[in-house]
């Protein structure tokens, strides 16, 4: 994983940041990390290198085309800073590198057909950031809080609507709830059924197979 840093500092929302070195080094532990767990539960990584890319241009977005994750800066920031920004609430912009990283596989090597397959990718590259919390003692509490947040949202957005269309239509009001939330709610939910186990198996497989 290298590792490419393009602002010291940066303003948004009427706050200014600047970023330390501890910051940036965060972003790029989880990046390596999380290619390690993957590679374990789904597969090889399928590229010869991983290029993590800190650009102000992205501020609170990120993207991951294959080889390649972009974050925003705001994903440098410590919690505390996280929280003033957010408004109390870290949590939205904890994991993304994460949740990126897993695009690698859900997005890069399996590639959604059509548009109503996207919440495919998208929600199983949450689900990525579910197991890469997993793997962490410290962060079980926060894990479990976040599939509560994914039920939540899910019910408010509409529990009986079809995800499908939900992906197809982009982004609207119901978008958030259905693609990122009630998709990996799901996932969790088969999980939980089926067993850790099969369920990784079956995603290894499902990777392999295609």
């Amino acid at each position: 994983v290298n590792y490419y840093h393009g602002t010291d500092s940066f303003s948004s929302n009427g706050f200014y940041f600047n970023l330390g070195p501890r910051q940036v080094k965060g972003s790029f532990v989880d990046a390596v990390n999380s290619l390690a767990l993957f590679e374990e539960i789904f597969g090889p990584y399928p590229y010869p290198k991983l290029d993590l890319v800190s650009s102000p241009e992205h501020g609170g977005s990120a993207q991951s085309p294959p080889s390649l994750v972009f974050v925003g800066p705001i994903f440098n920031l410590t919690e505390a800073q996280m929280a003033e920004l957010f408004g109390g609430d870290p949590s939205l912009a904890y994991g993304v590198v994460a949740h990126e990283v897993a695009h690698q596989w859900w997005g890069s090597v399996i590639a959604p057909q059509n548009d109503y397959h996207y919440w495919w990718v998208e929600s199983l590259a949450e689900v990525g950031y579910g197991m890469f919390l997993t793997r962490n003692k410290e962060d079980a509490g926060r894990f479990l809080g976040h599939v509560a947040g994914w039920r939540k949202a899910a019910l408010e957005a509409d529990a009986f609507a079809s995800i499908m269309d939900a992906s197809s239509r982009g982004p609207n009001p119901g978008y958030q709830g259905q693609v990122y939330n009630k998709g990996p709610y799901i996932f969790y939910t088969i999980e939980r059924i089926i067993g850790q186990k099969m369920f990784y198996e079956y995603l290894r497989s499902f990777i392999a197979s295609y």
